[in-house]
């Protein structure tokens, strides 16, 4: 067997096609590779249960990282490492209820319930309210207690208000550039900490990982890498610049190719 090695992959525009797929080239390639030993990391901002679906797809028994480095495990399973943190409704809702007038959406959920005061099918193709107990409410009041993940849509500058409010409390918040929407999860964890904590679980050192990404929130995974890759044609210009990129994209099995090139194997 090959000296063992940690391979952590984003899923939408780098793992997955545009069409949200990954090719019979690709599953055949990784399946083959943790056979062999390797630990195969699937490492997304996206949620647990879209998680297990890309990773029994493939057919993988590693854990996996979701919600962008908030999650690592696997849910229900003695999988290590295991790593779940969450925030508290009582922490945010002082902040939201300042604001209350210039929120027009919100989506607050954890592995179990998800509550959004509307239908948002942009939302849908990230947080599905399928596989998990998803309910409209009226109310801010009416979000759930322990959250994993809150997303708020404004038409507002609200930035420096949600930022200098939160300073005292751990939460993190993030601006999405292509909607005014405001992401909220627990501070101080990203996906770089998640490779770092399984590299670290297995023993694995630096120089024998491999990440690829295609977005600004995948940075500091590659920065934990000693063959970092950013996907050729990625939508991050930062990433870009810092990182040697693929010799494919995404639509062209990217990663595989990359992998083969790299590994040899």
């Amino acid at each position: 067997m090959n000296k063992r090695r940690l391979i952590s992959l984003d899923l939408d525009g780098t793992l997955l096609d545009p069409d949200y797929h990954i090719s019979e080239l690709t599953i055949s390639l990784l399946r083959r590779l943790e056979q062999d030993g390797d630990i195969i990391f699937l490492n997304s901002g996206r949620p647990v249960r879209t998680l297990e679906k890309y990773h029994n797809l493939i057919g993988l028994s590693s854990p996996y990282c979701a919600y962008a480095g908030k999650f690592v495990g696997r849910l229900n399973s003695p999988c290590l490492p295991h790593f779940d943190p969450c925030f508290h409704k009582k922490d945010i809702l002082p902040v939201l209820k300042g604001i209350e007038n210039k929120i027009q959406f919100f989506m607050a959920e954890n592995h179990f319930h998800q509550v959004q005061n509307k239908s948002n099918p942009f939302l849908d193709k990230y947080f599905p309210p399928e596989g998990i107990d998803s309910k409209m409410v009226n109310s801010l009041d009416e979000i759930i207690d322990d959250i994993k993940i809150m997303v708020i849509e404004s038409d507002a500058d609200i930035l420096d208000y949600l930022e200098n409010s939160l300073a005292d409390v751990p939460i993190h918040v993030h601006p999405w550039k292509e909607k005014n929407y405001y992401e909220f999860v627990v501070d101080g964890l990203d996906k770089g900490t998640a490779v770092s904590l399984a590299a670290s679980t297995y023993g694995i050192e630096r120089n024998d990982i491999y990440a690829f990404g295609d977005s600004p929130n995948d940075f500091p995974m590659l920065e934990a890498a000693g063959h970092p890759f950013a996907m050729l044609g990625c939508k991050s210009s930062k990433l870009a610049a810092a990182f040697p990129a693929t010799k494919k994209g995404n639509a062209e099995d990217g990663v595989a190719y990359q992998l083969l090139l790299e590994l040899g194997d």
